[in-house]
């Protein structure tokens, strides 16, 4: 996510062995929050992590891309949906996101379409049951489909 690490504000997942951490930490820093940056005991444990933190992302912004889907299916405006949204359990993402939702501009991307698809694909292939998850990843690739990949990955609430 660009906009976050150029602000220094970047959340970061390190994993390994105390000394290769400590090591990384010292470089993490020069794009991620200190206090978002977290350490794992392993590799593993670091990339897991970083994979159910984008399920959380993805299903959120399925979340906020079905609610803009009801509201033009049922007439209700865009801007008052997403200001509805503002008070909702999907506040931080909609936040995140305001511009993107509001103008539907995704060519400026923090996080590609593409990337997060491809997130959505080690999920999948991890393990069994996830409705909402798979639910992101056929938006997503509906996106790509499009040649919209290289957005913003909320261009899932393109609608």
């Amino acid at each position: 996510s660009m906009g976050p690490a150029e602000k220094g504000e970047l959340g970061v997942l390190l994993g390994g062995d105390a000394a290769d951490v400590a090591a990384a930490r010292e470089l993490a820093v020069l794009w991620g929050d200190p206090d978002k940056i977290r350490e794992f005991g392993t590799q593993r444990e670091a990339a897991i992590g970083k994979l159910v933190a984008n399920l959380a992302l993805g299903v959120a912004m399925q979340g906020i891309a079905e609610a803009l889907t009801l509201a033009s299916d049922t007439g209700l405006d865009r801007d008052v949906t997403l200001s509805l949204l503002a008070s909702s359990v999907l506040a931080p993402v909609v936040a995140a996101k305001k511009r993107q939702l509001s103008e539907r501009d995704f060519d400026e991307p923090e996080f590609t379409a593409d990337a997060l698809h491809k997130d959505m694909e080690l999920i999948l292939s991890a393990t069994l049951g996830l409705h909402a998850v798979q639910a992101v990843h056929d938006a997503l690739e509906a996106a790509q489909q499009d040649d919209r990949g290289g957005e913003d990955f909320s261009v899932i609430a393109d609608v």
